[in-house]
């Protein structure tokens, strides 16, 4: 074997240590990550409406509890915002030959990743600003209702993992395709 078809048939490997494939799962594998993407969105929203409600009941017996207002909302509109943005995205444009794409200049592919960017931006900005306010709102004035501050963090973390899985599950173009280089 000569230098240059080892060196082809390194490149065509994406994994050294060959990984079984289950057969049960090969088939269902875009339909399941689809599931548990949706799922955990599910779960994130859920925490979320669960420490709003919470919070306005307690709040309606004490007037020390602090209520969920307009910026408790914000990072999981934010983050959802940029789950759509991301998995809106046509990935073709993202993975073409060169970085000008085969439209032209290349807006195309250039849109595509500005608007990756921004939804990726979008995700983080949202996750940030629930550790702030975890942080500002409810462990600096050492309320003992952390609990709402964590809801926020969950929510944005399950809505971050939904869109990764979301992601990885559309990507995805031939299931079979990819159990030569595994």
């Amino acid at each position: 074997m000569s230098h240059s078809q080892l060196f082809d048939n390194e490149r065509q490997r994406v994994c050294l240590i060959p990984i079984p494939t289950l057969p049960h799962l090969t088939e269902k594998k875009r339909e399941a990550g689809v599931y548990i993407s949706g799922g955990l969105f599910a779960i994130g929203w859920w925490f979320f409406i669960d420490a709003v409600v919470y919070s306005n009941h307690l709040k309606g017996n004490d007037n020390t509890v602090p209520v969920m207002n307009f910026e408790d909302w914000i990072c999981g509109i934010l983050s959802t915002f940029g789950m759509i943005i991301i998995n809106l995205i046509n990935k073709s444009n993202l993975t073409s030959g060169n970085f000008y794409g085969s439209y032209g200049y290349g807006e195309s592919n250039m849109y595509a990743r500005l608007f990756l960017f921004v939804g990726f931006a979008a995700l983080a900005g949202g996750l940030a600003g629930s550790f702030t306010i975890l942080i500002l709102k409810y462990i600096v004035i050492e309320t003992p209702h952390t609990y709402f501050g964590i809801a926020l963090i969950i929510q944005n973390l399950s809505i971050m993992f939904s869109t990764f899985i979301l992601w990885i599950a559309q990507s995805a173009d031939d299931e079979s395709g990819y159990r030569h280089y595994l």
